[in-house]
Parts: structure tokens; sequence; C-alpha cells
């Protein structure tokens, strides 16, 4: 039997949201409602993907309009699905290419939260390619592959430490690397605090992220 692609409230989106391996904050339905108040965002869209009753894959659809008349259709971290099951792969994205086409949508992009290169702290190379099979199932169905270089969707890297077989914060300190240790050591020598602000403080951190954006050339959403 195929897959289905139908549209659902934040609500019901928001009860499986966090059961695929891939889930992640853009893809949520919290997000949602706050890119539902940008002013260059037309629309956001819950959707889900069922086969015979199931749901195999759900998605946040944020849909923009581009030159003036066409309209593009952007899936930032997503779909929320199992990207090692191939063949439904292939299968959910003609659904849904099917889905946004009945909609007039001139564009698709897809930004998939996966991991395809994975480097230690001295960047080295540790796995290439972990994704290169999803990869090519996207340029069979015609997708065009680039980097967001200047990560004006999503930011394109993401920084893990495994945990579990530390037993304490101490064991965690005594396994970072000298210059961090070095750098520890300092800020606390300066007496650096870390707060945690109210909501009524939301100016004061914006104020700063701004100041930061403008030094380092990165920029920022509207408060």
């Amino acid at each position: 039997m195929s897959i289905r692609v139908k549209s659902v409230s934040f609500e019901d989106y928001q009860n499986t949201q966090v059961t695929a391996k891939c889930a992640n904050f853009l893809q949520s339905a919290e997000m949602s409602k706050l890119q539902e108040g940008q002013d260059n965002i037309e629309k956001v869209e819950a959707l889900v993907f069922e086969r015979e009753g199931l749901r195999v894959g759900q998605t946040i659809v944020v849909y923009k309009k581009s030159l003036r008349i066409f309209k593009k259709a952007l899936l930032l971290h997503g779909p929320l699905l199992n990207y090692h099951s191939l063949d439904s792969l292939t299968e959910l994205l003609e659904a849904l290419i099917l889905y946004l086409r009945k909609k007039n949508i001139a564009t698709l992009s897809i930004h998939p939260y996966l991991t395809n290169l994975i480097r230690n702290e001295k960047l080295e190379n540790i796995e290439v390619d972990k994704a290169s099979d999803v990869l090519k199932v996207f340029e069979t169905l015609g997708f065009e592959h680039s980097l967001d270089s200047e990560q004006s969707l999503v930011v394109n890297q993401m920084f893990v430490k495994p945990i579990e077989n530390f037993a304490s914060s101490d064991e965690i300190l005594a396994a970072f690397s000298p210059s961090l240790k070095r750098d520890l050591k300092k800020f606390t020598a300066l007496n650096v605090k870390i707060e945690e602000l109210d909501e009524h403080q939301l100016d004061q951190f914006y104020d700063i992220l701004s100041r930061t954006a403008e030094r380092k050339g990165f920029s920022v959403h509207p408060l």
C-alpha cells in the first residue's frame, strides 16, 4: 500500500514528534508556532506520512514566497523518519513531491538532520560518507546536493560528546583537552558567571546576541 500524506494539527503532530531518532527542535510543533509569526514566512504546515494507517514519518513544512509569484517549501532538519529504510524513503519523498505539486509549489528544499562526516577536536576525519546512500536517493529523485555554507537556513554542524561512561563531573573535566582546561581556569580566575535570564530580560540577551552577530558576521532573527 502506498504512503499517504496528511495535514494535521500541531497538537496531533506533537504527540509523536520525539519518536524518530532524528527528532530535533526545528521539526517541533513548538518551533512551528514561533515560525508562524515571522513576516518572511507565508505558512507553516504539519504533515504526517502514513502506510496502512500507521504513521511512518512526519515533517514541518515552511512555505515562503519566491520572486513574488512563486512559492517554495522548506523542510528544515526534516523530515522525521527512519533513513535506514531506503525503499520507504523513496516512496515517502515521491508522495511529498506529489502533495506539494498539488499546492503549486515551485521548489522544494530539504535539509535532513543527518550526519555525513565526523571529525575529532583536531578536525581530522574519523568517518566520512555516512549518509551516502541517502544522498543517492535524493539525487535519483532529481534533487541537487549543496552545502549551506553561510548557515542561512540551518546550522550544518553538530558537536557531540558521549558522556554515558562518565560517573561524575570531575571525570568529564579530567577528560578535557589541556587548552580547554586552561580556558576554564582563566574564566574561573576572571570570575565569569553563568546566569539564566527570565523572559522579561530578553532585551538584554538580544542586545548581546546582536552585537556578537555584528562583530562575527552572522545574521539573527528579529526579536
